[in-house]
């Protein structure tokens, strides 16, 4: 501008008037110009021009502002200074905050992200986790409890430092928050040193539980529940919690209806009903549920009916005289997962395991026939067999899944003669032992399940036909732990003076079998948190089972179950193609 001014002065101000009139005579237009006849009166160095042109704009935004109301709400953002607040705690606790959203697979995500965050950022982790277990809703309150089991563990002398703030809720009328605390508190104590108020808190709420003392004069009352309840009940709660009131009913000798009824009249209390709460519980699964695609949640009456079955086992406990086992299998029933696995975070596909990379479904799900295979060779004396597996593998087209493989391996110890005679074994689900349970609803951690094995497993009959290799069990979906645990059998352990370090067993030093789990990805993460490929699997070293062979002159059987689908349309119900095969492989140790 200041080039133009200098060469044709004259020009450059009639086309600045030009411009002026044409604007004017426009109806919109124009924003530019005061910006240009600014620049124009300092390129001739005209301060007093320049003056005019600021005060005119100035005063045109102040008339354009003049209908605006005269408050001004976010004054305080001029004044605004950063207070004490550390932006790493703020940001911890916004996790906190969404591990008390109702969906289900994020708030497992976070709590083993905040464990895993804790090795390294124990003491803010710790800290944030206990202001939120106190101040908590229900449902954040029990994730955050099995968090803070988990930081036990972890980073038990930063915990120690913020437990005595947690004693308030040992008086809470929870059983599976009193448990929950004591174990924790237990834990950080065998590491770190704690308050003696809080060793003697958690001795009084422990003695509250003990079958020396009971009250019989105080008993529920014996009543029906309603019909309406009953069936409201059953299709309004998830999973498995319908089974666990059973199951506290079984432990507790105390009638199912009686439990149910409880629920009712407490519920009433609050002035409920299934009308209304049929209302709420479309209101909470709105938006999470559609068609084929689900992003699972914890619907409020859920939570409601589960805080009050806690409510209830702690006044049956309480006021009843129960065995030290009944309420050990109490505690594994109500509990929500296992600190040692909440511990770590997620593993990737071993290497050994093949992706799915196939391009006609039509032709891989064909690929599984024959559908029965039988085959006998030795053991080779290198490497790895997995003997006990549960995989799902699929394969998408960007959105959903189009091809899916469901693998299924279990192994039992024949003698010779029954190598060749497959027919007479029983059904492959009954070749693995139960791991020693006190109720068949018991959701049980890695730590408890190895205990068990070791002091409370029964040795197998040497004469018997059949040995059972693994010893397993299925902890349910709910339980945010192990799904699957799978270990040798007592009698493989102590006749071979094995012993466990995390999820291996060790022979002298050695790792001769491991526990594996592991998953990748999600269906379609935007709409549906179903699992894309996940799975378990125990794997024993090839030469130590050849040992067991060699020992017991026995034929290791392992047979592998596969079945394939192929969806060309996810909405329907049945896949378009589908196929299995039963694989089952004999190995010996010499032929």
């Amino acid at each position: 501008m200041a080039e133009l001014c200098a060469r044709d002065r004259e020009r450059v101000t009639k086309f600045l008037a030009e411009r002026c009139e044409r604007a004017f005579a426009a109806e919109y237009g124009g924003f530019d110009l005061p910006r240009m006849i600014a620049r124009y009166f300092s390129a001739v160095d005209d301060i007093n021009g320049l003056r005019s042109v600021f005060q005119d704009y100035l005063k045109h935004c102040q008339e354009l502002f003049e209908h605006l109301p005269k408050e001004e709400p976010y004054a305080w953002l001029r004044d605004y200074r950063e207070d004490e607040r550390s932006e790493d705690a703020e940001i911890v606790g916004f996790l906190v905050d969404l591990v008390g959203e109702p969906e289900i697979e994020q708030a497992k995500r976070l709590v083993r992200v905040l464990a895993d965050l804790a090795k390294v950022r124990p003491k803010m982790v710790c800290r944030v986790t206990c202001e939120g277990i106190m101040k908590g809703e229900p449902l954040l309150r029990e994730r955050l409890g099995m968090l803070i089991e988990s930081l036990a563990l972890v980073c038990p002398a930063a915990l120690a430092s913020h437990i005595e703030t947690l004693t308030p809720l040992l008086k809470e009328q929870n059983f599976r928050l009193r448990m929950t605390l004591i174990r924790t508190i237990r834990c950080a104590a065998a590491s770190a040193a704690i308050p003696a108020s809080v060793s003697s808190a958690v001795d009084s709420a422990e003695r509250e539980y003990s079958p020396l003392i009971a009250y019989p004069t105080r008993r529920f009352i014996h009543s029906e529940p309603s019909i309406e309840f009953v069936r409201f009940l059953r299709r309004a709660v998830l999973f498995d919690l319908n089974s666990r009131i059973a199951a506290v009913s079984e432990l507790l000798k105390i009638s199912p209806a009686v439990i149910l009824a409880y629920l009712e009249r407490t519920l009433h209390t609050f002035n409920w009903s299934v009308a209304e709460e049929t209302e709420r519980l479309k209101d909470d699964w709105r938006y999470h549920a559609d068609d084929k695609r689900v992003v699972w949640i914890v619907p409020r009456f859920h939570m409601q009916v589960s805080e009050l079955l806690q409510k209830f086992v702690h006044q049956a406990v309480e006021n009843g005289r129960y065995r030290v086992t009944t309420l050990q299998a109490l505690e594994n029933i109500l509990r929500v997962g296992d600190p040692a696995y909440v511990a770590t975070l997620p593993q990737v596909k071993p290497r050994d395991i093949p992706a799915l990379p196939i391009a006609d479904g039509t032709k891989w799900v064909e690929e599984l026939h024959p559908a029965v295979e039988s085959r006998i060779e030795v053991l080779p004396k290198e490497g790895w067999t997995t003997v006990h597996e549960e995989r799902l593998q699929s394969q998408t087209d960007g959105h959903r899944p189009v091809l899916v493989s469901i693998v299924r391996v279990r192994s039992l110890l024949v003698t010779p003669a029954l190598a060749n005679q497959l027919e007479l074994l029983p059904s492959t689900e009954k070749w693995s032992d139960e791991i020693p349970l006190l109720h068949e609803e018991e959701r049980l951690t890695i730590a408890e399940s190895q205990r068990r094995l070791l002091e409370e497993g029964s040795p197998v009959d040497f004469e018997g036909q059949r040995l059972p290799l693994v010893s397993s069990h299925d902890n349910g979906i709910s339980f945010q732990g192990f799904r699957i645990l799978a270990f040798l059998h007592p009698t493989w352990l102590t006749g071979y003076d094995l012993a466990f370090s995390g999820t291996e067993l060790l022979s002298n030093g050695d790792c001769v079998a491991r526990l594996e789990e592991w998953q990748e990805g999600y269906e379609d993460e935007p709409y549906s948190r179903d699992l894309l490929s996940a799975g378990m699997r125990l794997v024993v070293r090839n030469d130590w089972l050849q040992v067991i062979l060699k020992d017991t002159d026995r034929a290791l059987i392992i047979h592998t179950e596969e079945t394939r689908k192929w969806f060309k349309d996810f909405w329907a119900k049945e896949p378009t193609s589908e196929s299995s095969r039963g694989i089952a492989a004999c190995y010996v140790h010499q032929l």
